[in-house]
């Protein structure tokens, strides 16, 4: 899966020499492992100590000078998974700027590997942009400061502009004039792959839109992320955070520079790798020369008569091939040996998952009977932290937010009453990766929160106990939204605002809503939605 991609360009003075120097700093640091700058280029493949491994293709006899630089590693924390960093160089001539690309991808055993959740681009940019000079048309090699009525009227064109193939970040400040956003920390995650424009407080946010649009503005902290021109509608797509969705995504501990990297990608990883320097193209580079060479020979060859120079020339381009053949073939055979260990790990996972789930269905089982027959009281505020505690120890990722469901019912049935919708719904989260989350939520409502409400106190307590994870109200609902959260409870629409949540990205793997509602004559929660996020 291709994860990111970005092109800098730097000025014809930074030489190859200087350019292969900082990448070998940075395989160094990755590695631990010395590495010789006099013979890195003369050694094609190489394993590190740690079993990461890198490969070099390059092209570089003569003008255009190209090389590929990949390096390969298996994942700390994943089984199952592949990291492979490739660095792309091109120097047309000895008098112009070099292209270096950055491309990024994962490889994965198979569907039920976790997928990544946040998309990561190589420190090593960095390195680049800071130690060299990059010149035009990389992008994002610093922070723009927007100070006047024309500059905002002169971003206005930029935006506009079909040249123009980088997005825009444009951030703006709050009443206060701060910004919600540490743009050195956005910076530092976007540089060669985004500019970023900051409004200076100093510009009247409703003068800024009607230069740019209510589309391509920014106001009152929002930050907007412009992408270049479709090629074909002819138009320029927009993200806008308006302030209070980057205070969510504060209060979820997301970091806003991680979500725009997350966006940002996703609509620039494509483009960009079309003018990546991969090590496919520098192979066709070299097939290529080859063949003009030959094709020179043999023009020479019919002139002078004499064919044995094209016949040893034809024997020793034979001779290559069946050289990179057998490099593929080895290739191909560590990739499979590389595959059969990492599916014999995730394996012994996947039989380690299985063990915990029995473990959990054993532990609700005995619970359940011990409940029925009421040798312990479950629901007591005394054991219920140490009850959550030996949950969360084997819980872990080994049930789905269906069965966490049926446990919580199966313990508390004197204090919630789960509905057929909230079952329904909840198989499509079935994929859902923080399961242990869901049955925390569960376990505090039905205890702790339970107890209060029960004691007399109000609602206003709920943040004391869930924090980030309660909302009471949910602001801006259509007609559509709130039909989605009305349930029938005997007999009886019942809108069921609150709710219980973990996650803001759209992806059921990483977002969980849980919609309830308490009925104080019953002495019990009525939970009518467990699931993805409800459209509003």
């Amino acid at each position: 899966m291709l994860v990111y991609t970005s092109s800098i360009w730097l000025d014809k003075a930074t030489s190859l020499s200087q350019i292969i120097s900082i990448y070998i700093s940075w395989l160094h640091n990755k590695t631990n492992d010395y590495i010789s700058p006099s013979i890195f280029l003369d050694q094609p493949n190489r394993s590190f100590t740690d079993g990461t491994t890198y490969e070099i293709i390059k092209s570089d006899a003569n003008y255009p000078k190209l090389y590929s630089f990949s390096y390969r590693e298996k994942d700390s924390e994943v089984s199952g998974r592949r990291w492979e960093t490739q660095v792309g160089i091109k120097k047309e001539s000895a008098d112009s700027e070099t292209q270096v690309s950055f491309k990024v991808e994962i490889s994965e055993i198979g569907v039920l590997v976790p997928h990544l959740e946040n998309t990561t681009r190589p420190k090593l940019i960095f390195e680049f942009i800071k130690q060299c000079k990059p010149i035009f048309p990389t992008t994002g090699i610093n922070i723009s400061t927007l100070e006047t009525l024309d500059e905002i009227e002169a971003l206005g064109y930029e935006i506009d502009s079909p040249e123009r193939h980088s997005p825009i970040i444009l951030v703006s400040p709050n009443a206060e004039g701060e910004y919600l956003v540490d743009l050195s920390k956005l910076f530092f995650k976007t540089c060669g792959l985004a500019q970023i424009y900051k409004i200076s407080p100093k510009i009247n946010s409703f003068d800024a839109e009607k230069l740019l649009g209510k589309t391509f503005t920014a106001y009152n902290g929002a930050v907007n992320v412009l992408f270049p021109m479709t090629p074909k509608k002819k138009q320029v797509v927009s993200k806008l955070y308006l302030s209070e969705r980057i205070t969510e995504l504060q209060e979820h501990e997301i970091a806003f520079e991680t979500e725009a990297l997350n966006q940002i990608a996703l609509r620039m990883n494509l483009p960009n790798s079309w003018i990546h320097i991969s090590p496919e193209k520098i192979r066709e580079e070299q097939r290529r020369i080859e063949f003009n060479e030959l094709k020179q020979l043999r023009a020479r060859s019919e002139e002078t008569g004499d064919q044995q120079q094209y016949i040893t020339e034809l024997e020793d381009n034979d001779t290559r091939m069946r050289a990179d053949i057998e490099r593929l073939k080895s290739k191909i055979s560590e990739l499979e040996s590389s595959n059969e260990y990492y599916f014999t790990e995730y394996e012994d996972a996947d039989d380690e998952r299985r063990f915990l789930q029995n473990k959990v269905e054993g532990l609700s089982s005995q619970l359940n009977d011990l409940s029925k027959s009421q040798h312990i009281k479950l629901a007591s505020t005394s054991c219920s932290e140490e009850v959550l505690s030996l949950f969360g120890e084997y819980l872990s990722n080994s049930i789905v937010p269906f069965q966490c469901l049926e446990l919580i019912s199966s313990l508390f049935p004197d204090r919630v009453i789960i509905l057929e919708s909230a079952y329904k719904f909840s198989k499509e989260s079935q994929g859902f990766l923080y399961t242990q989350k869901t049955f925390q939520l569960l376990w505090k409502l039905v205890t702790v929160y339970w107890d209060l409400l029960c004691s007399g106190k109000g609602d206003t307590e709920a943040k004391t106990i869930f924090g980030k994870d309660y909302s009471a109200k949910e602001a801006g609902l259509s007609q559509e939204g709130i039909r989605r959260r009305t349930f029938l409870y005997n007999g009886e629409k019942v809108f069921m605002e609150k709710h219980l949540k973990h996650g803001t990205k759209p992806s059921p793997a990483e977002t969980i809503r849980i919609h309830f509602e308490w009925f104080e004559k019953e002495k019990k929660f009525v939970i009518g939605y467990c699931g993805p996020h409800l459209d509003q």
